[in-house]
């Protein structure tokens, strides 16, 4: 009986241990198992990341050459890039509507991001600081955002943003786009002519132009035949100081900065013209010779003297053209407070 018993006892042993064995097998089944999906999930996460990243940083790429080759051309972003800053502005600047996304669209188009969905995709100007004794130079940062949704593995919804800071610096240059177009940059304005003189002489010239017109007419109406034919013609070489506009408008006479530009290119502007006031004395001479002679011609006769007068007529209109020429030709920017007369300013020790 004894014997029997123990044999009892050594099988129930037996079957205990077959059957411990059988459940380690079988857990160490399923977490193999376990860590065989695991090992092939995660693997799957790190290339969908490893191809997220590799997405994203191509489209940030796309968006900085982007704003890299508009910076330097003729462009809205360009503009905005240029816009003064007074002080540091920490606001966001929008620049997307200065970049094309068609080159990103077409990057998440290909075969190795096929799922991935682009939700939003950024680039802008903050923390904006000007620079010291500039309107338009500044540094600031530029930051490039792209957030990207990964493909669903079930119920799993991925999205992840990548990020890029750049510093940039807005430099100037060229000469300021107000006065690029014009041929000719000149500094102070008393230093190119004496704007006074040139206004006193366009006063005396008005003035002989007047009495040398009505005295012309006179002898026109007292005069006929051959006479008042020679009169008539030189009537018509003068200015008519009756007509609205005969005479240009007097050049201001400014104390501080300003500025002149040749702005018809195709025009012929010799030098000598930039000193109006020396010019218009050199013309007065002349006038005046022309004066003296018509004084002497009325002697000779009505043919002579309307000869001469028309001589003296032309002179006075070539005189008086060279205030038309200069105030069409050139430009006058006062430091008046204006815009242009502030971008001028922030120039001038340039020049």
């Amino acid at each position: 009986m004894n014997h029997g018993g123990r044999l009892q006892r050594s099988g129930g042993t037996i079957l205990w241990c077959v059957a411990s064995i059988l459940a380690i097998l079988a857990l160490a089944g399923f977490w193999r198992s376990f860590s065989t999906a695991h090992l092939r999930l995660r693997g799957h996460d790190i290339e969908l990341e490893w191809r997220f990243e590799a997405l994203a940083r191509s489209l940030l790429a796309g968006l900085e050459a982007q704003v890299r080759t508009l910076a330097n051309q003729d462009t809205l972003l360009a503009r905005t890039l240029r816009r003064p800053v007074a002080k540091t502005d920490p606001a966001w600047v929008d620049l997307m509507p200065s970049l094309d996304q068609a080159p990103a669209l077409a990057t998440l188009a290909r075969d190795e991001y096929r799922g991935f969905v682009l939700e939003k995709l950024e680039a802008g100007l903050t923390r904006q600081v000007g620079l010291v004794g500039s309107l338009e130079e500044k540094v600031a940062v530029l930051v490039l955002r792209a957030t990207v949704r990964l493909p669903s593995a079930g119920r799993r919804r991925a999205v992840r943003c990548l990020e890029q800071v750049r510093s940039i610096k807005v430099s100037r240059t060229t000469v300021d786009p107000e006065l690029r177009r014009f041929g000719i940059f000149v500094g102070q304005a008393d230093g190119l002519t004496d704007l006074a003189q040139a206004n006193s002489m366009l006063e005396d010239l008005a003035r002989r132009t007047v009495a040398l017109h009505d005295a012309m007419v006179r002898a026109r109406d007292a005069s006929s035949g051959e006479p008042r034919r020679e009169w008539e013609l030189a009537i018509g070489a003068c200015i008519d100081p009756k007509r609205q506009g005969a005479f240009p408008r007097k050049l201001p006479e400014f104390r501080q900065w300003a500025y002149y530009g040749l702005e018809r290119r195709s025009a012929d502007w010799f030098l000598e013209n930039l000193d109006l006031a020396s010019t218009l004395q050199e013309d007065r001479s002349r006038i005046l010779e022309l004066e003296a002679r018509c004084e002497e011609s009325i002697k000779t006769g009505h043919v002579a003297a309307a000869r001469a007068a028309r001589e003296l007529a032309q002179a006075l209109q070539k005189a008086i053209f060279r205030h038309w020429g200069f105030q069409s030709v050139l430009r006058l920017l006062p430091m008046d407070g204006s815009a242009p007369a502030l971008v001028a300013t922030a120039l001038a020790t340039r020049l």
